[in-house]
């Protein structure tokens, strides 16, 4: 799903999600599409595979030629459900990114909960750095295994960024040349609107 925002939420039910054993799905009204992915065991895993784009658009017009570049990058976001540790303890994860952990996640030590009795569905558990063009496949790991530990999955987040290049050739005819503000402006929200829907591709 893309928002209006051009963000890309990937489910946790969407089947190019990989997921090993021991995972449990439930239906649950205030997760994100209304599902939860919940693994109670240690070195369950979660692998999700995607490809930021590098997108070039060129504009011929006239009597001059302008070429315009967008580099669609993008950053990813886990989220999941935490809270009621009575019931569901203090759940561990890492978040593995091209082979190489860049974050671990310990409910102990890194949320600060106003009350910890309570369930709190889409709670952001890892945020990655700016990606670069091209395949890259994330992997959560489930760290704590001691019962009653459940560690939540509900979606992964992409978030886009773009930035725009435009670089006017000489004119094809010598005379002045000259791009409006306007236009620039146009291009831009032209193809912001349009690459909103590119920004990524789930394998």
């Amino acid at each position: 799903m893309v928002s209006d925002e051009g963000y890309v939420y990937v489910d946790d039910g969407d089947s190019k999600i990989v997921y090993s054993d021991n995972w449990e799905v439930s239906s649950i009204s205030f997760a994100y599409d209304g599902t939860l992915h919940a693994a109670l065991v240690k070195d369950a895993t979660a692998t999700l595979r995607f490809t930021a784009q590098d997108l070039r658009i060129y504009c011929v017009g006239g009597t001059c030629a302008c070429s315009l570049r967008i580099h669609t990058g993008t950053s990813v976001s886990v989220a999941g459900g935490i809270g009621d540790v009575a019931r569901y303890g203090w759940p561990g994860a890492s978040f593995a990114l091209d082979g190489k952990v860049l974050q671990t996640f310990n409910m102990i030590t890194d949320t600060h909960q106003d009350d910890y009795s309570v369930f709190s569905y889409n709670y952001t558990y890892f945020d990655s750095p700016v990606l670069s063009p091209g395949k890259h496949t994330l992997v959560v790991t489930t760290l704590n295994g001691t019962s009653p530990n459940t560690f939540g999955l509900t979606t992964f987040v992409f978030a886009p960024w773009e930035v725009l290049r435009v670089l006017v050739r000489q004119p094809l005819r010598p005379r002045p040349h000259h791009v409006p503000a306007y236009a620039l402006q146009h291009f831009r929200w032209f193809i912001k609107f349009h690459v909103r829907e590119l920004v990524i591709i789930i394998h």
